[in-house]
């Protein structure tokens, strides 16, 4: 029981690792859309 709750643990922690880094990732490219954006109508 305590393996496969360790096991369960694990594999959220990885899964949430990534979810956080996929929305990090968005939201930086985002950013950075948003930034260029500003900027050539700026220019």
């Amino acid at each position: 029981g305590r393996a496969v709750v360790a096991g369960d643990v694990e594999r959220a922690v990885r899964l949430s690792r990534r979810v956080t880094w996929a929305a990090l990732g968005v939201c930086v490219a985002a950013r950075l859309v948003a930034s260029g954006r500003v900027a050539g109508r700026a220019r």
